[in-house]
């Protein structure tokens, strides 16, 4: 296609032809609009963008115009205005565009401002002026209302309601709109923002508290103690929370206590300009009827109230009525407390008479002057009796254990009665009883009030009987009558004796088992009493006397023993060998005689024995002159040896005398023994080649009754008797040492037994070696004794294991002892399982 010359231009938005005519355009002063001289030929063909001169028309901002020798231009007006654009390519070859409108921009900068006093709620206007855009034209616009900053640094009242804010709208450079705040302040800036950052400050603004619209009450004590004011603080606050300061009311404020419903009490308001009305009210004076005082800078007043009753919960309160509504607030429930306790009041009094150990109820009231119960009194204090007889009592409290009241609350309950764990003195002519409760600063009596004893429960020995009594001789008795917790009971009545013999009976008229009881007057108090002797035949360990009424009620003495003729007789110690050798002396045995009579000493003058040889644990006695040559008594605790050395002809007892007597001390005085005896050289002519020895006899008397004594038992069973024998064990007799050993049991089972090697050594610090041997030889196990050994007899016990510990097999072994003389004994052992 051929392109023809330039015939005529086109302003249009976009450069090569391209974009649209430009026809009208509105556009504001802070805005560019860029336009293109487009060249056509004359069929209408684009041809290029061409150079023109441009120029303004009308009130458009012509700074810079005209402009030559550009296809294109930018427009950038600084004012408002209205008008074309033209392009000029010469020739006459022109183009216009249609109206072309400039508006202002947007605001740029402005000023806002507020009143610098306001109050709280209540509406107010801010004010925008001289909003402009960057060319300083008067501008159209929104600005938006916010809190900016303040003395205190919170936007929202107290009680949490926002301020209210309204955005500005701006015409023609100016705007107002009303705004609200609600948190009494100072120095509250707010700010106005007309978008990209354009914003402005008002002034410093005052924000007072709006009207009245609620009270607080706060308590210096919600428990005050009686007759003591409260002090009340009445906080005042606007509806939005802030404090109501500075200000006093114009109506009148009116105080009630509700829950203050006694006239009596003696409730008082007090404070200044407050009048106390007689209907329990107080009346604040406002300002219309001559009131002066107002709520301090920090919205409050003081006022006190008194009231003279325990335990109401009074909740003051208080109500206004401000423009044309009305205002409330109450402060906490108030309890006065009782004062402290000054006495103990006990509700019911202690019955009279009242019988020992009956439970009472008891309850008690800790009171302060005026009558109330002090409930903060939690101490303890404790009863006593500060009667005559100081009777001791005893409370529920500690289950009994003593006589403490534990108060809770300012109120102890529970239940009093006498210590039944003691004896009381009661029962005594014109006695009275008043219990104090004391806590070292309160005391209270109760009532007085006589404390009777309770039925006869039992009978009581006064007389104590203990330890040995003699047979037949007067038992003096003191027997009383108590109830069930040990108080004198006044009886008169007869009861029965007895005791483990059968054979106790009244002194003097033998098998009289009757007594009676009078009634009779003790140190100032009554009781049924028996005094008189008892007598009992026959001895008896561990005797006691029970005493029985008519009624049921008994009583019984301690243990005691009743004595005849006895003399306690006791095996120290058995001092027998196990083995001895012919021509030894030994010791055999140790003997201890007690005298336990408490009147009488006894003097022995003769002990007999038997010699006893054995087998098979079966004994019996032989010719003592068989084994033994000697026998010797020598006397432990008084010195002094005594022997039978002629027993030739003794075919029995070997009797060996005491000489002129030895005495044994009365009351539990006592004499001890060793018995020895001296072995033949020969001994060809005994049965067995053993020997045991035991007391058969011991002939002496009591010291002023003369009466013969009976060896006894500590449990007074005759030594005569079998099973009671005093005596040593067996004592194996040997003529040469070298067969004087053996073992037993024989033969034993290792598995749960062991056998006593047992040989007897002539010599002082020897050394001793036992070998055990199998019969062909084989050492078993070495028991040799690694210490010198003193002379006598000599044991060494075996397991019947080798030297690895293991039980031996069943068989005979062969004990071989070497003695440091040279001397070998042989003992063969059976081993059997």
């Amino acid at each position: 296609m051929n392109i023809g010359a330039l015939d005529h231009i086109v302003i249009r938005d976009a450069n090569g032809g391209g974009g649209n005519e430009v026809t009208t355009h509105t556009m504001t002063a802070d805005q560019t609009f860029t336009v293109y001289a487009a060249g056509y030929d004359s069929e209408g063909n684009y041809i290029s963008d061409v150079n023109v001169t441009w120029d303004v028309t009308g009130t458009l901002d012509n700074t810079g115009f005209p402009k030559s020798g550009v296809s294109s231009i930018t427009f950038d007006p600084n004012s408002t205005g209205m008008g074309t654009i033209t392009a000029d390519a010469g020739g006459g070859i022109t183009d216009t565009t249609e109206t072309i409108t400039v508006t202002a921009g947007a605001i740029a900068s402005f000023s806002i401002t507020a009143p610098a006093n306001v109050t709280a709620g209540v509406p107010f206007t801010v004010t925008v002026t001289n909003a402009q855009d960057a060319g300083g034209n008067l501008t159209n616009g929104t600005v938006t209302v916010s809190w900016l900053s303040s003395n205190d640094g919170t936007a929202n009242s107290p009680n949490g309601a926002s301020p209210s804010f309204t955005q500005i709208t701006v015409t023609d450079g100016s705007g107002s709109a009303l705004q609200t705040l609600v948190r009494a302040d100072t120095n509250v800036i707010l700010q106005g923002d007309a978008g990209g950052g354009v914003t402005a400050q008002t002034g410093a603004i005052t924000v007072s508290h709006g009207e009245l619209g609620y009270f607080d009450i706060s308590e210096n004590t919600t428990t005050p103690v009686l007759s003591t004011p409260v002090t009340l603080t009445i906080t005042a606050y606007d509806k939005y929370g802030n404090r109501w300061n500075n200000s006093i009311p114009v109506n009148d404020i009116t105080l009630t206590a509700t829950g203050a419903d006694d006239v009596t009490a003696n409730l008082i308001w007090a404070g200044t300009d407050l009048i106390d009305n007689a209907d329990l009210t107080g009346t604040l004076r406002g300002s219309a009827n001559g009131g002066t005082w107002q709520f301090d800078a920090n919205g409050q007043y003081t006022v006190t109230l008194g009231y003279e009753k325990a335990f109401d919960a009074v909740i003051p309160e208080v109500l206004a009525t401000e423009n044309g509504g009305q205002q409330s607030g109450n402060g906490n429930p108030i309890t006065w407390q009782p004062a402290a306790a000054t006495q103990f009041a006990f509700i019911g009094t202690i019955p009279d008479p009242l019988e020992a150990g009956q439970n009472i109820y008891v309850r008690v009231e800790a009171r302060d002057s005026f009558g109330n119960v002090d409930t903060s009194y939690n101490s303890t204090a404790t009863f006593s009796d500060i009667g005559p007889d100081n009777i001791k009592f005893l409370t529920s409290q500690n289950n009994y254990t003593d006589a403490t009241a534990q108060f809770n609350n300012g109120v102890w309950e529970g239940y009093i009665k006498t210590d039944t764990s003691i004896v009381n003195n009661i029962n005594k002519a014109g006695n009275q009883s008043q219990l104090l409760l004391s806590d070292g600063s309160i005391s209270s009596p109760t009532n007085t009030f006589t404390v009777t004893s309770g039925p006869l429960h039992h009978l009581g020995f006064t007389t104590v009987l203990t330890g040995y009594i003699r047979a037949n001789d007067p038992i003096p008795v003191i027997i009383d009558a108590y109830d069930q917790y040990n108080n004198y009971v006044d009886y008169s009545g007869t009861a029965t004796i007895r005791d483990a013999t059968g054979t106790i009976y009244e002194d003097p008229n033998q098998g009289d088992t009757s007594i009676n009881f009078v009634s009779t007057v003790v140190n100032g108090y009554r009781v049924g009493r028996y005094t008189g002797n008892f007598i009992i035949t026959q001895s008896y360990l561990d005797n006691v006397i029970v005493v029985t009424t008519d009624s049921g009620a008994t009583g019984s003495s301690g243990l005691f023993n009743v004595l005849s003729d006895e003399i306690i007789t006791e095996l120290v110690q058995d001092l027998s060998p196990r083995i001895s050798l012919a021509g030894s002396t030994v010791d055999m045995i140790e003997i201890k005689f007690t005298n336990v009579d408490p009147s009488e000493d006894i003097r022995l003058d003769e002990l007999k024995f038997y010699l006893q040889s054995g087998r098979d644990s079966n004994y019996y006695p032989v010719v003592p002159s068989t084994l033994i040559n000697a026998v010797y008594v020598e006397d432990l605790t008084n010195g002094g040896t005594y022997e039978n050395t002629s027993l030739g002809t003794l075919t029995d007892e070997i009797p060996v005398s005491l000489g002129s007597g030895i005495i044994v001390p009365k009351n539990g005085g006592s004499v001890t023994f060793r018995i020895s005896v001296r072995i033949n050289e020969d001994i060809s002519g005994a049965v067995e080649n053993n020997m045991q020895l035991r007391l058969a006899d011991v002939i002496g008397v009591f010291t002023v009754s003369l009466i013969p004594v009976e060896p006894v038992t500590p449990s007074f069973e005759s030594v005569k008797s079998a099973g009671n024998f005093i005596q040593s064990a067996l004592v194996q007799i040997r003529s040469a040492s070298r067969l004087a050993a053996f073992n037993y049991p024989n033969p034993f089972n290792p598995r749960t037994q062991t056998t006593k090697i047992t040989f007897f050594n002539p010599l002082d610090s020897s050394t001793i070696t036992i070998k055990i041997f199998t019969i062909t030889g084989k050492l078993v196990r070495d028991l040799s004794l690694k210490t010198p050994q003193s002379s006598g007899s000599i044991e060494v016990e075996w397991d019947g294991r080798n030297g690895r510990g293991q039980i031996v097999r069943n068989g005979i072994y062969v004990a071989i002892i070497k003695l440091s003389d040279g001397t070998k004994m042989t003992v063969k052992i059976a081993v059997v399982k």
